[in-house]
């Protein structure tokens, strides 16, 4: 995807254009909110469905993966973000598809296409058995919530792709951090639910909260 964005930017808008595709990547300017979220997000949602299972099953489950080391996941995490999937995918999907999709869709339906495609160039992973999913319906709800989700990073990040990558890089982490489950079907239901929480408060539009504008006095006239 990554080169696949390269190349089509080039051919479209020349060097002035790839220049600004990477330029949204090297971009260091991100709220230290939203780097909260990028960074605690998935790992939360992740405990959370661990207490949920706990709950529901009366079976015990350690909450921290490497509980004894648990920097591990950070040489997990930069593979995660600058080679394997952040860098080698969002240039393709936040990068060049998710812009020309969303000009002409809402932020929720764009994420919906996009992450049916996303879900099928994925496939190939369940054929040769290197995915933990075996159910192209499961791939494909997997990958809806997350490009969802992903999209809202995105744009409360006026676009920022390196917290793109990170929030992917996050999400491909999560494993490493907090251990899960005793079932896949919770992380189904808590992630779906809290997508859907996500949609709900931020809005299927653009998934952006508005500004609220202060209410002020108005001014007295003279007479």
């Amino acid at each position: 995807p990554t080169i696949a964005a390269f190349v089509m930017t080039a051919i479209h808008r020349g060097r002035a254009g790839v220049r600004a595709l990477w330029k949204r990547f090297w971009n260091l300017d991100i709220n230290w909110r939203w780097l909260v979220v990028i960074f605690a997000f998935w790992p939360g949602l992740r405990l959370i469905t661990n207490l949920v299972g706990q709950a529901t099953t009366g079976e015990s489950a350690p909450l921290l993966t490497h509980p004894d080391e648990v920097w591990v996941f950070i040489p997990v995490l930069i593979v995660s973000t600058f080679i394997n999937g952040g860098m080698s995918e969002e240039f393709g999907w936040r990068g060049y598809a998710l812009p020309r999709l969303q000009a002409r869709y809402s932020a929720v339906t764009a994420s919906i296409i996009l992450g049916i495609i996303e879900g099928i160039w994925h496939y190939p992973l369940i054929i040769i058995g290197t995915w933990w999913q075996d159910s192209i319906v499961l791939l494909l709800y997997w990958f809806i919530l997350t490009a969802i989700l992903r999209t809202w990073i995105y744009n409360n990040t006026g676009g920022n792709l390196l917290a793109a990558m990170l929030f992917h890089g996050m999400g491909n982490t999560q494993s490493d951090i907090v251990s899960c489950c005793a079932s896949a079907t919770h992380i189904y239901w808590v992630y779906g639910l809290a997508t859907l929480i996500v949609v709900l408060i931020f809005g299927s539009k653009d998934l952006v909260r508005p500004t609220r504008i202060p209410k002020t006095e108005p001014t007295p006239t003279s007479a």
